[in-house]
C-alpha cells in the first residue's frame, strides 16, 4: 500500500512515540519527545499531524485496521454467515492491536475525556465501517448506517472486555476465524461467543430487521 509523504512522516512519528505511550500516555509532551527522536521539524510535524495527538491516535488505529484487512484477505470467510464474518473482522482487528495493548488502554482513557470524545466517536465509526466492508456489506441505503452505528455502539464495551483479559498467543487468527461458526466460548481467548450476536425482530411495518446486541458473558 503506497503511502503519501504526510503518512510516511505520521507513521515515523507514531513509531517513535509508541514505546513511551504505555508509561506517559497519548500526551502532547510524549508527542513532542517522539517528534524530536524522529527528527521531525515543526513543518514536518504540521504536515504529518495537523491536529497533533488525535491524528497520531487515528494513525495507530488505522494501521491496525489495515493489518486486519490483510489478515482477513488471507482467510476464506466468504462461506460464513454475516454475524460470523463481522466477528472475524473484530477478532482480526483486536489481534492487530494486541502488541500494543497498553497503548489501546491509554487511548480508551483519553477517549472518555471531554476533549477526546469527538475524535473517539469518529474513530469508532471508521472501525465499524472497516469491519462491515470486510464482511462484504454493500448496502447503500439506511441499512448501511444502521449496521455501522450498531456495531460502533458495541465496540467500546468489546474493547473494555478485551483489555480485561490476556490474549492467548498460541492460537493464530486463522484458528479463531475457522472456529467462529462453532460458536465456541472465548475464541482465541478473546470474545465470548455471545459478545457479538444478532437477533431478529419484526418491526411495526412487518419486514424483519436485524440489530446487533451485546450480552454479558
Amino acid at each position: 500500500m503506497t503511502q503519501t509523504p504526510s503518512e510516511v512522516l505520521r507513521f515515523r512519528w507514531l513509531d517513535a512515540m509508541l514505546p513511551d505511550v504505555p508509561f506517559d500516555g497519548w500526551t502532547e509532551a510524549t508527542a513532542a519527545r517522539a517528534a524530536k527522536q524522529a527528527g521531525l521539524s515543526e513543518g514536518e510535524q504540521a504536515l504529518a499531524a495537523p491536529n497533533g495527538v488525535p491524528d497520531l491516535i487515528d494513525a495507530f488505529f488505522d494501521r491496525a485496521g489495515q493489518a486486519a484487512r490483510e489478515a482477513l484477505a488471507d482467510q476464506d470467510i466468504s462461506a460464513l454467515k454475516t454475524p460470523a464474518r463481522v466477528k472475524a473482522g473484530v477478532l482480526a482487528w483486536l489481534a492487530a492491536l494486541e502488541p500494543n495493548r497498553e497503548a489501546v488502554r491509554r487511548a480508551a482513557v483519553r477517549g472518555l475525556l471531554p476533549w477526546g470524545a469527538a475524535s473517539a466517536v469518529q474513530r469508532t465509526w471508521r472501525i465499524a465501517d472497516m469491519v462491515w466492508d470486510e464482511a462484504g456489506d454493500t448496502s447503500e441505503d439506511y441499512n448501511r448506517y444502521s449496521k455501522r452505528g450498531l456495531l460502533a455502539a458495541v465496540i467500546p464495551p468489546i474493547i473494555m472486555y478485551w483489555l480485561s483479559r490476556r490474549m492467548s498467543s498460541s492460537i493464530p487468527i486463522s484458528t479463531g476465524v475457522s472456529a467462529l461458526p462453532r460458536a465456541s466460548a472465548g475464541i482465541s481467548g478473546e470474545l465470548p461467543s455471545h459478545c457479538l450476536t444478532y437477533c431478529r425482530s419484526r418491526g411495526p411495518m412487518g419486514p424483519r430487521r436485524r440489530r446487533l446486541i451485546v450480552r454479558e458473558g
